[in-house]
């Protein structure tokens, strides 16, 4: 080692202990001197040499779909009450709470499924409560209903639309 020490000129040590110094100066763990990073190379103090800070650019938002009225999105955090034990455990109900609606409909929007039209009565014992019950509701697919909801006899009358997602074995409700 000392023969090769001695071949190399006085320029080629200094540059020898240039490229060494960087390393011996980060020797030390970092994480004892409270800093951040794993490295920590001196920089010269002009400008020149000051790090560039980029402008922080924020990910595109994603224009979010407003959900539609009703239920969805909601339903499983909304209290909800078993069905009678006399009825089959698939079917889902719903009392809809509708005060001065004429007609109330609930419509299955599934594609796949035999008949849109739920059955459904309103009660005389209490005023704007219509009640509904499904077949039993098949599992693994979207048991998202669409109550429709009129408040004149008039042919021509407005109609007002809101959408549930059904529990199976359960009752949910919907307030108008």
């Amino acid at each position: 080692m000392t023969n090769f020490l001695t071949k190399i000129s006085f320029a080629g040590l200094s540059l020898l202990a240039v490229t060494i110094m960087p390393q011996a100066s980060q020797a030390g763990c970092p994480c004892s001197k409270g800093a951040g990073q794993s490295y920590s190379y001196a920089q010269p103090s002009s400008p020149q040499y000051a790090p560039v800070r980029q402008p922080v650019i924020a990910p595109p938002q994603q224009a979010a779909a407003a959900t539609p009225p009703g239920t969805l999105g909601r339903t499983y955090y909304k209290p909800s009450r078993e069905i009678p034990a006399d009825k089959h455990p698939r079917i889902a109900m719903v009392d809809v709470i509708a005060p001065g609606a004429t007609e109330v409909s609930l419509y299955n929007i599934n594609p796949h499924r035999e008949e849109d039209a739920v059955e459904g009565f309103e009660n005389e014992l209490t005023n704007g409560l219509w009640e509904f019950e499904t077949k039993p509701l098949i599992p693994g697919v979207p048991h998202i209903y669409k109550a429709v909801f009129r408040f004149s006899k008039a042919p021509n009358a407005p109609e007002t639309v809101r959408y549930i997602r059904l529990i199976p074995g359960r009752i949910v409700s919907l307030t108008y």
